[in-house]
């Protein structure tokens, strides 16, 4: 069986966490503001 070192830190595993923080950062305004666009002409969420 073999072992994982979990403490060693890629710049691949880096690049990929960063890209799902800051995608998730960058997309959450989008669905506030549909979000408060749908609330002015009356729609429900």
């Amino acid at each position: 069986m073999a072992t994982v070192d979990i403490k060693k830190t890629t710049w691949a595993g880096a690049l990929i966490a960063l890209g799902i923080v800051f995608g998730d950062i960058g997309t959450s305004p989008l669905y506030s503001y549909a979000g408060y666009i749908d609330r002015l002409e009356g729609g429900r969420l």
